[in-house]
């Protein structure tokens, strides 16, 4: 396993086949092609706006943000939990590849893990009884024992869609330190669920999360950053509360009757004479 300068194991970056580079330029010219001869394209995130019109050069006229959604009814801080000991509790979920950061999860909560007595819960990656045969789980389960705090670290495997809010409600914060993601759905999730969100301040993170609001925003792969963070709302339950409070109310921004309203409006405007 590679190290990188302070000891620390790290994961190997992604590596991109020829094919692979291929696909993307093949991507990009088809969505250059498709934008320039339509009459309107819909972005999820502000960020998708500015590759749309600068690398793709689509006009700015035609291009309407309207962000991801969440389901209410399913993500909402009342209802069942999963079990609790006695650690104030950390959460992240997310497909286990290096660009989800979890290894920088894993750096900074080891920080603060001993002195707030807290425990990290790792939802995602293959089925429970197959993550000892998943490389990227070794990787991690290495930092862990590295940074000593492995008996602190449970990896949870893939949660079925139905169960994550009940392991949501369970947190005391969630944590999403991705180093790219255009979408940021699991801090929304999060949100509607009413736990604060520490998350990177990349893509759609930087709108679903209103710092110093609903969470915190950090710097991408900066563990210390990260920690800080954990440390700032573990040593305070109140503003933990507040967060949760605000994250829930803000994510009715974001259900699916209202971004499905947008849409339409964004449809209908095709409609009214020019």
């Amino acid at each position: 396993m590679p190290w990188d300068w302070n000891g620390s194991p790290t994961i190997p970056p992604p590596t991109r086949t020829i094919n692979e580079r291929e696909r993307e330029r093949e991507r990009v010219g088809s969505e250059r092609t498709v934008g320039q001869v339509t009459d309107a394209v819909v972005a999820l995130t502000s960020e998708e706006v500015a590759y749309l019109t600068g690398p793709n050069g689509i006009p700015h006229s035609k291009i309407t943000t309207v962000p991801v959604g969440v389901n209410l009814d399913h993500f909402t801080p009342q209802g069942d939990a999963f079990s609790r000991n006695d650690r104030l509790r950390v959460v992240t979920i997310g497909r286990l590849v290096p660009r989800k950061g979890v290894n920088t999860v894993i750096e900074g909560f080891a920080e603060i893990a001993e002195a707030f007595n807290a425990e990290l819960l790792i939802a995602g990656g293959p089925a429970r009884d197959a993550l000892s045969a998943d490389p990227t789980v070794r990787h991690l389960r290495d930092l862990a024992r590295h940074h000593e705090v492995a008996n602190r670290i449970e990896f949870l495997g893939r949660i079925p869609h139905q169960r994550v809010p009940g392991l949501l409600r369970s947190a005391d914060i969630f944590v999403c330190a991705p180093h790219y993601e255009p979408f940021g759905t699991a801090a929304l999730e999060a949100a509607a669920c009413g736990i604060p969100v520490i998350a990177t301040a990349v893509g759609g993170l930087q709108q679903h999360v209103q710092h110093g609001r609903t969470g915190i925003l950090t710097p991408p792969a900066d563990p210390d950053a990260l920690a800080s963070a954990l440390s700032t709302l573990l040593s305070n339950s109140r503003t933990r509360s507040n967060m949760g409070t605000a994250g829930a109310t803000n994510a009715h921004r974001y259900s699916w009757p209202a971004v499905t309203d947008q849409i339409l409006t964004a449809y209908r405007s095709l409609l009214e004479p020019q």
